[in-house]
Order: structure tokens, then sequence, then C-alpha cells
């Protein structure tokens, strides 16, 4: 209900009581209430309180200045209260139709019109002004408000007519679920290019056409949004006022949603991280770890083969486990997890026992040098390629938040899990293979 409407009910209810009151003091020949009181009362809004404690408590009925004096002020009153409607309700109604026209040009909103309601920046803050946004995006980008919808409760007029303010119910995309997804996609997305050698930086343009297939893909439901709208009057003409909580509002705060630091948790952001790695194939993972560079070497010929054996190996075993994650801080946390890849000491075992075996032969003898370190070389191949154990490792991975989200930044040791622990293995095989070749 109306501020005003408590404020008039009040007014009259005190009005009824005081003349009330002061019939009782007259009977009983106390201290009276003024009567320039009573009037008051009546000027300030409680004139129907005072005709009715005229009637019920016959008070004043003999004053031809109450009789009179109290409905010519309720006249007054009434006639004011019908001139200022009949002045605002025209604006009103036209400030209603603004707001409708503004928001039926939103839920028929077509490729040409989008920029004029939803800039580019509303969406993505952080995006370069110079990225070019291609006719592509304009077109499909309406779809983000394909079940946008609207009801206008209430309109006031403010500022001696200049300006209004409208209170609007608005049904907007629910865009809490549609940044988790778009986020995780992003970040899948930005995994998988490290293993892309032709991968470029990831442009503004591209997470527009990745939100366009995510709303075009998806069906991410409405929320109901109380909002305000400021209209403002210019040559008589109504006009929406634009600013930044409505635009926030109209696009369901996906930009606040998309940007929070808390849209993920630390373990939900490992698990993308790990998760996405799992997708990779032998290649992918070979170009993301880099494996060829672990590998120290004296015949570069074989560290291919080997890096490619390797990939093939990590592709058959990784699996990964949470186990527990712990807030050092609000800005640090460290997950616990388990990880499971190739047994990269029992393939040292089986490569140290057939490099024993090789180099007690008399082949070993006719090889010379370079024959005994290609063996080798084959060996370490042969051993990797047949190895069918895998091992366990607990590792612990840091993450820290700097107000935009969870971020990985100590996993190293997740990385030589994953990789068998490779750095300390390569150094084994360098010595095995120099200790062949010396034989």
């Amino acid at each position: 209900m109306h501020p005003v409407l408590y404020y008039l009910i009040l007014i009259n209810v005190i009005a009824f009581i005081v003349f009330g009151t002061d019939k009782y003091r007259a009977i009983h020949r106390r201290w009276r209430i003024p009567e320039r009181t009573l009037f008051l009362l009546a000027a300030f809004g409680g004139s129907v309180g005072c005709i009715f404690g005229m009637i019920v408590f016959r008070h004043k009925i003999r004053k031809k200045a109450f009789v009179f004096g109290i409905p010519a002020i309720l006249l007054a009153q009434l006639l004011a209260v019908f001139l200022i409607l009949h002045s605002l309700i025209p604006k009103k109604l036209a400030a209603r139709a603004a707001v409708r026209e503004e928001f039926e040009t939103l839920k028929n909103l077509d490729a040409d019109d989008v920029d004029s309601y939803i800039s580019y920046g509303d969406i993505f803050p952080n995006s370069r002004t110079g990225d070019i946004v291609s006719q592509e995006i304009s077109e499909v980008f309406p779809l983000f408000f394909q079940h946008f919808d609207y009801k206008i409760q209430s309109v006031s007029i403010l500022s001696e007519g200049k300006r209004a303010s409208a209170k609007v119910s608005l049904d907007v995309l629910d865009a809490q679920a549609l940044a988790k997804v778009f986020e995780k996609t992003y970040m899948e997305k930005q995994i998988s290019s490290k293993a892309n050698p032709s991968s470029v930086e990831y442009s503004t343009e591209d997470s527009y056409l990745l939100l366009a297939s995510l709303l075009k893909s998806g069906s991410y439901g409405t929320k109901e949004i109380d909002a305000e709208v400021t209209l403002i009057c210019t040559d008589g003409e109504w006009e929406v006022e634009r600013t930044d909580e409505l635009d926030e509002q109209l696009t369901g705060y996906f930009a606040q949603s998309a940007s929070s630091p808390d849209l993920f948790t630390p373990s939900e952001v490992v698990e993308i991280h790990f998760d996405t790695l799992k997708t990779f194939g032998p290649e992918q993972l070979r170009r993301y770890f880099h494996i060829e560079d672990w590998l120290s070497m004296s015949d570069q010929s074989y560290i291919n083969d080997i890096s490619q054996a390797l990939a093939e190996q990590i592709h058959a075993y990784f699996e990964y486990e949470i186990t527990d994650c712990k807030y050092v801080s609000d800005a640090e946390a460290s997950v616990s997890m388990k990880i499971t890849s190739l047994d990269f000491n029992k393939i040292l075992k089986n490569y140290a026992d057939g490099i024993l075996a090789y180099t007690q032969t008399s082949q070993a003898l006719q090889d010379g040098n370079s024959g005994r370190l290609k063996r080798a070389n084959e060996l370490l191949l042969e051993c990797i390629s047949s190895n069918a154990d895998a091992a366990s490792v607990e590792v612990k991975v840091t993450l820290t938040n700097s107000g935009t989200g969870w971020k990985m930044v100590h996993y190293e040791d997740a990385t030589q899990a994953i990789l068998g622990n490779i750095s300390a293995a390569s150094e084994q095989i360098k010595n095995t293979m120099r200790s062949a070749e010396q034989q």
C-alpha cells in the first residue's frame, strides 16, 4: 500500500478521536481542544475523520464555521487531488507508453537493433575496444532475449514532471547457469589451445561466438527481477534512461556472474583442468606436456618415437581423484588428489634388466658404441610400449584467488605424477644409456 494512503488513514483516525475527546471534555466541563487545532487536522488531510466525528459524537454541529468549513476543506482537497491527477495522468500514461515501447522492442530485437540496446561491453567488460564484432555475432545475439518479458507495476512522476520512475518486473535469462557453462567451456578451450600448435590468442569475437553457440544449443530458463526504470522528458517526449544497472538487469547479471570470484570452487577448477586433459589424445598430450623436452638423450633420432610412446602410456593409464580441499585463506586454497599414470619405475627396472642382459652378450661387443646406443634406444622404446603397469601418487595443487576466480599456480607435482616423474627418470635413462654405450 502506498505511504500516502497510510498517512491519510492515520490522520483521519486521529481527527475522529480528537473530535470524540473534545466532546467528552465539553460534557465534563474540562479544558477544551482549540478549534484552530480541529481545523488544522482537517486541513492536513483529516477532513473525513472530522466530519464523521461531528456526526457520530454530534459535536460542533450547531457552529456554522464547522458545518460549512470542514466540508469546504474536504471539497477543496478533492478538487486539488482532481487537478493534480488531471495533470499527471497524461504524463504517467506517456511515460508508461515509453517503457512499453522500449521493452516491446527488446522482446522483438533483431540484429540491426542489438547495439542500440545492449553494448558488447555490457557482456564482456574487459574486452578490447579495438576488437571487431562480426555480423554473424549480431545475428545470433538477440537469442539472449528470446524469452524476455516484462510487467509494468507502477509509474511515478518526479521533479516537476521532467523525470519519472517506473517499477517493472522483468523476466530475464537465468544468466547464473549460462555464466557457469560459458566460463567452464572457455577454460576448456584455453587449456586445449596449449595442445594445438596453430592456436592463436582467444579474442573477444571468439567469446561471443562461444556465447552464441551456448545460447543456441541450451535452455537456461528465466528468473524474475524487480527493476526501477528512470525516464527523462525532453520536449514533451519520454525516453528511458539507460544505466549500467538496467543493462546488467536486462542481461540477467551475466557479466557479474561470469566475473564472480566464487563462480567455481577450487575443486571445480581442478576438475575442469584435469577432465580436459583426460579428453586429449596421445598427440595432444605430447604437445601439451612437451614430453620431448623432458628427455635427455644423446641420440635425437629416437626422441619423437619415445615421447609418442610415453604419451600413449599416459593416455592409457591417466586417472585422478580429488580427496580433499582446504582453504588456507580467502585468497588461497589447496586441493589434495591422487593421480594414477604409467609406472615409470617398473619401466626403468625392465629397461635396466634389458640393458644388463644385452651387454652380457657377444652381440653387444660386435655392435660397437653406436650400435649399443641404438640398441639401448630400441630397448627403451620397447619397455615403454609394452608397459602394462600403473602407479598412484598423492599430490597437492595450490590455487589462488585475486578477485577474478580461482587459478592453479603450483601444480608441478601433479604434472610430474602424470608424466610418471619423468624428470628423475630421464636422468636415470641417460646414465643407463651412457653405461651401455661404454660397455
